[in-house]
C-alpha cells in the first residue's frame, strides 16, 4: 500500500507519517515508512493506492461495563491494573450513569488500561468510531474540562488498549513491523474529514464508521470501497430481518416496544 496521505501508526513512538507506505508479507507488517523508501526497497504482487486516505490500526471492540466503583475497588484496580472497558453509548441510551459516575479518566491516569466497547445495536451504536467521540466528549462535558481525555487517548483505547485487554498486545493493536496487518482506510475526501489538519482529531470528533473505504485483516482485504468481500451483505440482512420477525412473533412486541407516536 502506497501514497497513504496520513498513516496513524499508534506504535511505540506514536508516529504519524505523511505520504507513507506499508509492505505486507504473510499477513504481517513487513515494512513501514515513506512511500519512496518502501517502493525502492520492496516489490509487490499487487499495490493499493491510498491517496486521500487516513489509515489507522484495526479498531478493537471489547465488552465489559465498568462504571460504578466503591473507593476500595478503585484502590484495588489501581494496584492490580486490569483492563477495563468503557461502553459509552449504551450508558447514554439507558441512563446507567457510567460517565457521570465512572472514573475511567482517573483510573487511566493511575495506570489502569481502559479500552473501548459498544454493546449491541438496540441500546446504542455498534460504530466504534462514534464510541470514541461519545467517550471523549462525554467526559469532557460532564467534568467541564476540555483537556480531559484527548482524541489521542480515545484512539489508544480503541486500538492498543483493546489489544492489551484481549491478551493480544504482541500481535495486534498497532501498525508495527511484526504485527498482524490489521488496518483501516478512511476516505479523507468525505465531508466529515474537512478541513483536515489533525487526522486524530477529525477521526474522533467528526468522522463515523461510514467513512471507512477499505479494511484489511491479517493482510486480507475484507472490505473494498465500502462493500464486504467475504460476506453476502444482502443475504445477511435478510436473515436478520427474518430473525427479528421470529422474535417478534414469540413476544408481545407491541407492548415491549410501544411507539409514543401513533403509526397507522
Amino acid at each position: 500500500m502506497r501514497h497513504i496521505d496520513w498513516l496513524i501508526t499508534v506504535d511505540g513512538e506514536r508516529r504519524i507519517l505523511r505520504d507513507a507506505a506499508l509492505a505486507v508479507k504473510g499477513g504481517i507488517f513487513a515494512a513501514i515508512g515513506k512511500s519512496a523508501d518502501i517502493e525502492r526497497g520492496w516489490s509487490a504482487e499487487a499495490y493499493v493506492d491510498a491517496s486521500d486516505c487516513v489509515v489507522t490500526p484495526g479498531l478493537i471492540d471489547n465488552h465489559l461495563h465498568s462504571g460504578w466503583f466503591e473507593p476500595y475497588e478503585i484502590a484495588l484496580l489501581a494496584r492490580r491494573k486490569p483492563t477495563l472497558v468503557c461502553c459509552p453509548s449504551s450508558s447514554l441510551h439507558n441512563g446507567y450513569g457510567n460517565l457521570a459516575i465512572g472514573m475511567h479518566p482517573e483510573l487511566a491516569a493511575l495506570g489502569v488500561t481502559v479500552s473501548l466497547g459498544t454493546d449491541h445495536a438496540s441500546s446504542g451504536t455498534v460504530d466504534l468510531v462514534q464510541e470514541m467521540r461519545n467517550c471523549a466528549c462525554g467526559y469532557k462535558e460532564i467534568r467541564m474540562n476540555p483537556r480531559l481525555m484527548p482524541p489521542e487517548q480515545a484512539l489508544e483505547m480503541a486500538t492498543t488498549n483493546g489489544a492489551r485487554g484481549a491478551g493480544l498486545a504482541d500481535s495486534i493493536g498497532a501498525i508495527e513491523v511484526g504485527k498482524a496487518a490489521d488496518f483501516v482506510l478512511f476516505d479523507a475526501t468525505a465531508p466529515e474529514w474537512q478541513s483536515l489538519y489533525n487526522p486524530v482529531s477529525n477521526l474522533v470528533y467528526s468522522a463515523t464508521g461510514n467513512t471507512v473505504r477499505d479494511v484489511f485483516v491479517g493482510g486480507t482485504q475484507v472490505v473494498r470501497n465500502k462493500r464486504m468481500l467475504l460476506v453476502d451483505e444482502a443475504a445477511l440482512l435478510r436473515e436478520v430481518r427474518a430473525a427479528a420477525a421470529r422474535i417478534a412473533g414469540r413476544l408481545d412486541m407491541k407492548k415491549m416496544s410501544k411507539l409514543r407516536w401513533p403509526a397507522h
